[in-house]
């Protein structure tokens, strides 16, 4: 799977840990096998290298019955940079029994307590625990990608695209004018939570000197095939964020 497929993946704003074990029975194969596949999926995702709100933010932890920064979101410059970090952890003798409960209220409250509004825990609906799958096997990975990374809730591509911005424009015919002339179908699924989710996340954070009053107006001329739990989540934050939320079908 190469970095052409995923390398734009995700375009919202994520926030993204990966937690080491390190607790006892772990071998030094394993560890770094599994420290192997984080790189992996880090080197074909979009990671956030600037203050801008799109793609991934990573931070890597290690625990046992205690956990532990290895990598946090501040101490990379780029992709490449992080590259070198994750390549530089290496395998200690373990020690201590294992406590993930430990471990993610760690990341609840020291990582995601410091991180801008975005995706967190499971905003997808699609929970999963994946093994870590022996060396060939890609199939797994793959699903995280698609389904918890990029929010592709089936194998179709789905997409969300910004014609323009609030501020590309200052002058509302030079805005009909685009969408008379330029406005392109883009041919794939309606994906109206995704929508929802990229005005939320993509667009409305990033404004500079944002208005007060913030509206959005879904208009669908498709059938709808996300999962209707994350519609229906999208569009309950939708609701509760914005001052004026429609839905028009054609």
């Amino acid at each position: 799977m190469g970095s052409s497929t995923w390398e734009k993946c995700p375009v919202y704003p994520t926030e993204l840990v990966f937690a080491l074990d390190q607790s006892s029975g772990i071998t030094e194969r394993r560890f770094n096998e599994t420290r192997d596949i984080i790189s992996s999926i880090v080197s074909d995702l979009n990671i956030r290298e600037n203050n801008c709100p799109v793609g991934a933010r990573v931070a890597v932890v290690s625990y046992d019955s205690d956990t532990s920064y290895l990598i946090r979101g501040s101490d990379y410059r780029n992709k490449k940079h992080l590259l070198q970090l994750l390549s530089q952890i290496k395998y200690q003798v373990p020690q201590k029994a294992r406590d993930i409960g430990n471990a993610m209220r760690f990341v609840a409250r020291n990582v995601f307590k410091r991180t801008s509004s975005g995706t967190n825990f499971d905003d997808t609906g699609t929970f999963q625990v994946i093994p870590v799958p022996p060396v060939g096997n890609y199939e797994p990975l793959e699903r995280l990608r698609r389904c918890t990374l990029c929010y592709e809730n089936s194998r179709k591509k789905r997409k969300v695209k910004t014609e323009f911005e609030f501020t590309t424009y200052n002058h509302r015919s030079i805005m009909k004018d685009y969408i008379h002339t330029s406005l392109q179908q883009l041919n794939g699924d309606a994906t109206i939570g995704l929508g929802l989710q990229w005005a939320m996340e993509g667009l409305f954070p990033g404004t500079l000197n944002p208005r007060k009053h913030k509206v959005i107006i879904v208009i669908s001329a498709g059938e709808n095939h996300e999962e209707k739990e994350f519609v229906k989540t999208m569009a309950l934050r939708a609701k509760s964020a914005v001052h004026v939320f429609g839905t028009l079908f054609s």
